[in-house]
């Protein structure tokens, strides 16, 4: 093993402990070093494969002269490689992705979120390396991307990389893969501070001082490399711009609305589009060539839509006029061609964009009032650049990174109130127009939803029927007061269901409404004073939303009800119900987690854990998990099902829509559990499946085997061994031992040939 100062035990002091922090930092500072000097070379990568001045290397290689766009007619090739250059450019960031990424799971800044989560912060380098160059074919071919989602993956997989080399513990990981993106931040805007706020807003969605202080090392020294490199110079240099007055705040408040539903649509516009590629059955070369023609065509009208739009953002913070219909046009068009992008295959970052589309929003607003009241407001650039913010904040649901990102990159401080007040009406009015941001609403759409940085509330994990008492005790309609008055003191509840004589729910009484009936002399049956139609749970709810109920509405119970029918009462969830089921959702998160890291520790090193939905139609929708008959060497190690994380059982039954996170043991397997899962290879189709569970003892025939030579009959498979508190994934080669409980699963009429051939003809 690997030692290091952090990944042996601490010695008992300070002296340990300052050991510990010195080493981390120094790795933060390294790594910040490092990911600057890649974020250069890829930068670098970008600038000369593609002029955004106009695609100048290519135009040179085919006229011999350089042209700037809007290109000259008398070379009318020249047109012809502009479309077409987009679309070579995605057919090969497409194809590069899918040979060395394969189906690793992950997407850009996404990607990186879900790993620091739910994975212990690690990440895989091919698949990163794959879509860092893919980025840059992607973008020095015009697609209408930004450099910072590549940046970020850079530093975060250069992070965890270290991380996992040098075996730290998970939570070291996890700080440095965040260090890694906030160097990525700092590295792609000259922006440290946003870098900061990146990595604790977005990657780890927490702020802890030790983790902070990591952060911090690692983006100034990145952005210290990347002065050094690329000049002192912010990315735009623009004039100073400032509030006018107080009042030009409302003026502020109409652009901040306005770039909420603007990032808002934009959101949606980018999950609509990637799901119209996802669903298109057409090879995936052909998405790509289709795209980028799409890009290319629109491109050729308005050259500003091709790659990151830096220098049109800059004209448009200097002050250059631009007409309004042209910013409206460009306004449309951008996230058109950054949906379609990255939909038909390309790589890049969504950041960019963002600014883009929110300088053009900025630019047409300001030009807007700046007519209808010329003296009482800024120009309109200084609405562009504010513009920014807003439309990034309302994107990303990140509005301090916003703020410190305009802030930095235009080093304009007088303009920085407006840029803060747009940032957080935007952000609110964006997350209730869309609950999940540009990176956040891509994971849930996988079934994975994270809060603040992490797994979603553990009381997702329960549900209603798993906490509600059953043991119930009820009141009819016709009960008096006074009988009710003696329940109340006899029992330790301060509420009751009304039910009538055929168990069908009436009501619910509490003792607020015994003692209002009682004072007030309303009344003198339960019938009379109970509320009718009250608030009611079905019993496969999360205990998540069973909570938000209680604070909204500010009860103590809540009754059970069948969904079949909503007047059947089956059972009664009160407050502190929710409290004694806690302990049961973090022991399900617990058991969950110590799956997959079962399954990341076992002795298979080519072992990778898969992610697969069951879209509507899936051939194994409305199996049993022990039915499936999954290959050697794989293993449902988690289901992911409207919100909720379920831990798999042989009885769980799959559902459309269910999100199911796999165990498999090479590359190759992946393919036959899809094949399986998706189009019904394999699956059993009406045979009687029976399981059974043996212990191996010392005597056993097979004890010292491999499964492969066993013996086992036709038509039963292997499922699970657990040997010492492990959970093995069963492979043809696994030698069997004493003490191991096997899981197997076989056709009717074989079971006891199976138990013949595990325990020697013995019964269990």
């Amino acid at each position: 093993m690997v030692e290091n100062p952090v990944s042996r035990p601490a010695r008992p002091g300070l002296s340990g402990m300052r050991l510990e922090v010195v080493f981390l930092g120094g790795l933060a500072v390294l790594l910040g070093l490092a990911t600057a000097l890649l974020a250069y070379a890829f930068h670098w990568c970008i600038e000369n494969g593609m002029a955004e001045r106009g695609f100048t290397v290519v135009l040179r290689l085919a006229t011999g002269e350089a042209w700037a766009l809007p290109l000259d007619p008398s070379h009318p090739w020249a047109y012809f490689l502009v479309l077409g250059l987009p679309a070579l450019g995605l057919l090969l960031a497409a194809g590069l992705v899918r040979l060395l990424a394969g189906d690793a799971p992950g997407h850009g800044v996404a990607g990186i979120m879900e790993a620091v989560a739910l994975r212990g912060g690690r990440l895989r380098v091919r698949p990163a390396l794959a879509r860092v160059l893919a980025s840059v074919l992607t973008i020095a071919s015009g697609g209408s991307v930004g450099p910072e989602d590549p940046n970020v993956q850079i530093g975060a997989t250069l992070g965890s990389w270290l991380g996992q080399r040098l075996r730290l513990s998970t939570e070291q990981v996890q700080t440095l893969a965040a260090c890694g993106a906030a160097s990525g931040i700092a590295a792609a805007f000259n922006a440290p501070i946003a870098g900061v706020f990146f990595a604790q807003e977005i990657i780890l969605g927490e702020f802890t001082v030790g983790g902070l202080s990591m952060v911090v090392l690692s983006a100034v020294s990145a952005s210290v490399v990347n002065r050094i490199l690329r000049g002192e110079n912010p990315a735009f240099l623009i004039p100073e711009y400032s509030l006018r007055s107080p009042w030009e705040l409302a003026f502020y408040l109409g652009l901040g609305l306005l770039a909420a539903l603007v990032s808002a649509l934009y959101v949606r516009g980018l999950f609509v589009l990637e799901e119209f590629f996802h669903r298109w059955k057409v090879p995936f070369w052909l998405q790509a060539a289709f795209g980028g023609l799409v890009v290319g065509a629109v491109g050729l009208a308005f050259p500003q839509l091709f790659g990151v739009g830096y220098e049109t953002m800059d004209t448009l913070l200097r002050g250059e006029e631009m007409a309004i219909g042209v910013l409206l046009a460009l306004l449309l068009l951008k996230p058109l061609l950054t949906a379609v992008t990255l939909g038909a295959g390309g790589s890049g970052g969504v950041f960019a964009p963002s600014l883009f589309i929110g300088s053009m929003l900025g630019g047409a607003f300001g030009q807007a009032i700046g007519r209808l009241f010329p003296q009482a407001t800024a120009p309109p650039p200084a609405y562009a650049l504010v513009g920014m913010g807003a439309v990034l904040a309302g994107a990303v649901h990140c509005p301090i990174t916003a703020i410190f990102l305009l802030f930095e990159m235009t080093r304009d401080y007088h303009i920085i109130l407006p840029i803060m007040f747009c940032a957080v009406v935007s952000t609110l009015l964006a997350r209730r127009l869309t609950p999940g941001s540009v990176y956040t609403g891509r994971l849930a759409r996988r079934g994975i939803y994270l809060h603040l940085g992490r797994d979603l509330n553990v009381l997702e994990m329960v549900t209603v029927e798993e906490a509600m008492s059953r043991d119930l005790e009820t009141v009819r309609p016709e009960t008096t007061l006074e009988e009710l008055g003696r329940l109340f003191e006899q029992s330790a509840h301060h509420g009751f269901p009304v039910v009538d004589a055929e168990g069908r729910l009436r009501g619910i009484v509490t003792l607020t409404d015994y003692h209002r009936a009682i004072e007030e002399g309303q009344g003198s049956t339960v019938g009379e004073i109970c509320t009718a139609n009250p608030l009611t749970l079905f019993p496969d709810q999360s205990l998540h939303e069973a909570m938000c109920l209680f604070s909204a509405r500010d009860v103590g119970r809540i009754p059970v009800v069948s969904r079949d029918d909503p007047q059947r009462l089956i059972g009664l969830l009160r407050r502190y119900d929710l409290i004694r089921a806690y302990n049961k959702g973090l022991a399900r998160r617990a058991e969950m987690e110590r799956r997959i890291q079962q399954m990341r520790l076992t002795s298979h090193r080519g072992g990778e854990l898969l992610t697969l939905e069951l879209p509507a139609g899936a051939a194994a929708a409305g199996y049993a998990v022990r039915d499936l008959h999954l290959p050697l060497g794989t293993i449902i190690v988690a289901i992911q099902r409207q919100g909720k994380n379920l831990i798999p059982r042989g009885d769980t039954t799959l559902q459309e829509g269910d999100s199911l996170v796999l165990m498999v043991d090479r590359p190759e397997t992946a393919g036959q559990v899809r094949a399986l899962l998706l189009e019904g290879r394999g699956l059993p189709r009406g045979e009687d499946v029976r399981h059974g569970e043996y212990v191996l003892s010392a005597t056993s025939p097979v004890v010292g085997k491999r499964i492969a030579e066993a013996g086992l009959p036709d038509g039963s498979l292997v499922l699970e061994i657990r040997r010492g508190g492990r959970l093995l994934i069963p492979h043809g080669d696994t030698v069997l031992q004493a003490g191991d409980r096997v899981l197997v699963a076989a056709e009717a009429g074989e079971l006891p040939a199976v138990e013949r051939c595990l325990l020697g003809g013995r019964p269990r």
